[in-house]
């Protein structure tokens, strides 16, 4: 019974490898006949400009398509009759390697119905195989110690996942607080203490939506700032929540007050830039863990299954 599962789970990864290399094969054909169809539909724009009634061009050989488009020298001599005769033999390469191209998407059609159970029928015999691992004491205690490092590795990829996600909301608010400021900005800046901006009135509107944008940007960067403590709890990847921390402190507090004079506006416009930058170094940092953790993640599942796979059953 234990060698029959082993063999039937060597013979079902099989059929899963070649139910995924037929699935591969139908995404490249699909896309190599949108291909051919916009090629094909430029030729016949080609050809019918020249010769209206192509279709029947289309159904000759090719000796006759010659005899057709360029039987005098007059012909012969019309650029228009040289390019239809070009656009017309294109015209049915192209349609042949489309018929060609239709015929081994149809193949792989077949050769995917052949194969459509074959991944449930590995993971059914895997669990099977498994189940009789577990058996043995010494298998179990091997399967529980990969299924904890599997577990802790796709924690720390779901909380890099989030991590991720908090960033690019921080740093799309950061975007936003930096368009309304030099929205403001561009009222001009305090000539006296007296005039205000400049013989404009004050922007209050905008200062009041950048104000806010300001707000919620703070609490965005301080979401991913917890995200960021929440990852350095799990794993160690370098990644500075702390910096982060620091970086918000220089400028949230007291940025409005910086507005009222011109000066001090563009210190905060700049300000805004350096911050945005770091936020968008620290978020690709992040990014970056989350991939390799998601890899390292793939490969301990894979590891696990061939594992499975190679234990030999008493």
């Amino acid at each position: 019974m234990s060698d029959s599962v082993h063999q039937r789970l060597i013979g079902a990864k099989e059929r899963v490898f070649r139910l995924q290399k037929a699935q591969r094969r139908k995404e490249e054909l699909q896309k190599r006949l949108r291909e051919q169809e916009r090629l094909i539909m430029r030729h016949e724009m080609t050809l019918e400009a020249e010769t209206p009634d192509y279709g029947k061009l289309l159904r000759l050989p090719v000796a006759h398509l010659f005899q057709t488009l360029l039987h005098s020298e007059e012909e012969q001599r019309k650029p228009g009759r040289r390019l239809a005769l070009a656009a017309a033999l294109q015209l049915q390469a192209a349609r042949q390697l489309h018929a060609d191209t239709e015929a081994d998407l149809h193949q792989v059609g077949v050769d995917l119905s052949h194969y459509r159970n074959a991944s449930r029928e590995y993971d059914e015999l895997t669990a099977e195989k498994e189940a009789l691992l577990r058996t043995s004491p010494t298998f179990t205690y091997d399967l529980a110690e990969m299924d904890e490092s599997i577990a802790t590795q796709a924690a720390l990829a779901k909380e890099l996942q989030e991590a991720c996600a908090a960033g690019r909301r921080a740093a799309a608010s950061l975007d936003d607080v930096s368009r309304m400021l030099g929205k403001v900005e561009r009222w001009g800046g305090w000539d006296a203490p007296v005039r205000g901006f400049g013989s404009k009135p004050l922007p209050y509107n905008d200062i009041d939506e950048a104000k806010s944008h300001t707000h919620h940007a703070q609490h965005l960067l301080a979401a991913y700032r917890d995200e960021l403590i929440e990852v350095k709890r799990t794993s160690d990847l370098g990644l500075d929540p702390d910096g982060l921390l620091r970086l918000t402190d220089e400028w949230i507090d007291g940025l409005i007050g910086d507005w009222i004079e011109h000066g001090r506006m563009l210190n905060a416009i700049d300000v805004i830039h350096r911050a945005l930058l770091s936020v968008r170094s620290m978020v690709a940092r992040t990014e970056a863990a989350h991939a390799a953790a998601e890899s390292q993640l793939a490969g301990m599942k894979i590891g696990r299954l061939n594992w499975i796979e190679g234990r030999e059953l008493a």
